[in-house]
């Protein structure tokens, strides 16, 4: 382990050694370094942070760059897409740009000068796309829809720690910990959506919501079956 550990740390510092002052190499550079990163949290598991602190990243920048290795972008993805040249060698920009599948990044990113603008612009023209765009607080439609994707925000982010977690949740008292705990979060939205409309939601600590004990069936399976899922 301690030998798969200095390999993947002497791979990420060849990699930073070699990148230069082009843009288009920057970027695909960037995405190496994520994908190793990937790599090296699986490894090194709790001490991760500090392995990419002595790498000279914080772990918050580190996970910019790992959101890059996780998306299509990896491997020769980004490279045969044809875009490499009109992105911008910005890591926050590309936070946002590797969101897009490749249709939606090679139809847009034409139109977005996206090396002249700032970060703002970027992050409005990517969530444009996306249809992230916030709409007034009056529309109630418009509220519900953006629960709908922050939803779908939580769900992913909650895989994507599921798969960089695969060690410690091939533990079935790890899995059923983890089971208990969704569960209960779970429980509370489901209360608060049999509830009716009219008596208002009831609040997280009150009689009135059920809690995850009663309602979970056991799920010693069913734990298994959302680890395999991820």
């Amino acid at each position: 382990m301690a030998t798969i550990l200095s390999d993947l740390v002497n791979k990420i510092k060849e990699v930073q050694k070699g990148i230069t002052r082009d843009e288009s190499t920057i970027v695909l550079q960037y995405v190496k370094i994520g994908e190793l990163l990937i790599q090296l949290k699986r490894v090194a598991k709790g001490d991760w942070e500090s392995e990419v602190q002595k790498l000279g990243y914080e772990p918050r920048v580190a996970r910019r760059y790992m959101a890059l290795g996780r998306t299509w972008w990896a491997g020769t993805g980004l490279e045969e897409s044809g875009v490499i040249e009109q992105l911008p060698p910005d890591l926050m920009k590309l936070e946002w740009l590797c969101r897009l599948s490749k249709d939606e990044l090679c139809k847009g990113i034409p139109h977005w000068p996206c090396r002249k603008w700032g970060r703002s612009q970027v992050i409005d023209a990517v969530k444009h796309e996306l249809k992230l765009i916030e709409k007034p607080k009056a529309a109630r439609s418009g509220t519900l829809d953006r629960v709908t994707i922050d939803c779908e925000r939580v769900i992913d982010r909650l895989v994507e720690a599921l798969q960089d977690s695969t060690d410690e949740i091939a533990d079935p008292l790890n899995r059923q910990r983890l089971w208990d705990e969704l569960s209960s979060q779970f429980a509370k939205v489901e209360n608060l959506l049999a509830t009716n409309p009219g008596d208002g939601f009831p609040s997280a600590g009150s009689d009135e919501t059920e809690t995850a004990e009663a309602r979970t069936e056991p799920v010693a399976n069913q734990s298994a079956e959302v680890v395999d899922a991820a």
